[in-house]
C-alpha cells in the first residue's frame, strides 16, 4: 500500500510540474500569454485543498522515500540491481 500511495502521490507532484513547466513555456510565444495561462492556471493550484494536497504530497515523497532506503539498505548489490524496480522484495 505504501508504494501505492507513493506512486500517486509522484503522479500527482508529476501534474503540477507539467502544468509549471508549461506555463513558463508560455513565455516563449509572448508574455501577454505567458501571464493569461498563468493567471488561468492559477485558479486550480492556487486553491488552499490543492496547494494542501501538494505539500502533503511532498512530504510523504520524502518521508517515504527515506523509508525505502533505510529498510533496503543493504539487501541489494550492484548497479542494475539498486535501479531495478522490483519489488518483490519489498
Amino acid at each position: 500500500m505504501l508504494h501505492k500511495l507513493h506512486k500517486i502521490t509522484a503522479g500527482f507532484i508529476g501534474v503540477f510540474v507539467l502544468f509549471h513547466l508549461l506555463n513558463h513555456t508560455a513565455s516563449f510565444v509572448g508574455i501577454n500569454n505567458h501571464i493569461e495561462l498563468m493567471a488561468s492556471f492559477r485558479i486550480f493550484y492556487r486553491h488552499v485543498f490543492i496547494e494542501s494536497l501538494l505539500l502533503v504530497s511532498v512530504v510523504f515523497q520524502i518521508l517515504s522515500g527515506v523509508y525505502f532506503i533505510y529498510s533496503r539498505w543493504g539487501n541489494r548489490s550492484g548497479f542494475f540491481e539498486i535501479l531495478s524496480n522490483d519489488e518483490r522484495k519489498a
